[in-house]
């Protein structure tokens, strides 16, 4: 077989190729044309967008994304969706206690006893009784009804202010540190209060927080008599004494 036989001479193969291209391009430009008066426009279904496959495609890479590596992507939310979660509305919504600052007051009822109205107002029967230490004759058995009683906010003892008093030793006499008095919201003082001179009206109750006062000491009086017999008779006009304790 000659060489010729198998590699034509190309000056031949021009105008056969030529007529291939010419073939070809008129096949492509049938086929376009074809295909254009065939095919028809998409038809949407209404309240369809034509993004919504965009959409689709997005929300399909994240779910892929997550599935390869689930520690490392952060949350995502796709389009058209939310993870927020809303608080159904309450009614009945429980409003929390708040403190008390002030002073009540309280009228004795037949019936009260001092654990009683202190168990009602949350406090220790002694904080009644050192709010009201004179009103009471420091005795709580004088509790008797119609009695106007000081209830303080929290435990400790309610102080009638005197013109001249100062804090430190107000504080010591009631066995407290002078910031029971000065930090208590309810005692209106301000933190660089001169403690020897507060400003503190005249009969203003103060209250101490964490103080307390001392238990009345009661002493039986003793009858010293040498001769019970012939001291018993004293005779007319003795002013002498003939008790101690």
């Amino acid at each position: 077989m000659r060489m010729q036989d198998i590699y034509p001479d190309p000056d031949r193969l021009t105008p056969i190729a030529s007529r291939i291209n010419i073939v070809l391009a008129s096949v492509f430009l049938i086929l376009a044309a074809s295909c254009a008066t065939s095919s028809s426009p998409e038809t949407l279904s209404p309240g369809t967008a034509s993004g919504d496959e965009t959409a689709s495609v997005e929300k399909a890479i994240p779910d892929t994304l997550s599935t390869l590596n689930p520690e490392i992507l952060p949350s995502f939310d796709p389009p058209g969706e939310t993870s927020e979660i809303y608080r159904k509305a309450d009614l009945h919504t429980i409003i929390p206690d708040r403190p008390r600052f002030d002073i009540l007051k309280y009228l004795v009822q037949e019936g009260d006893t001092l654990f009683g109205i202190a168990e009602k107002y949350g406090l220790k029967a002694e904080s009644i009784l050192w709010g009201n230490w004179y009103t009471l004759e420091q005795d709580p058995h004088t509790l008797k009804p119609g009695q106007e009683l000081n209830i303080p906010p929290i435990d400790g003892v309610l102080y009638s202010w005197s013109e001249g008093d100062n804090i430190s030793k107000v504080a010591d006499s009631f066995h407290a540190e002078p910031e029971a008095i000065v930090e208590w919201p309810g005692n209106h003082l301000p933190f660089d209060v001169d403690f020897a001179n507060p400003d503190i009206e005249d009969g203003s109750l103060i209250l101490i927080t964490g103080g307390r006062r001392d238990a009345p000491t009661w002493q039986m009086i003793t009858i010293t008599r040498s001769n019970p017999a012939a001291a018993s008779i004293l005779g007319p006009g003795f002013c002498g004494s003939v008790s101690s304790g």
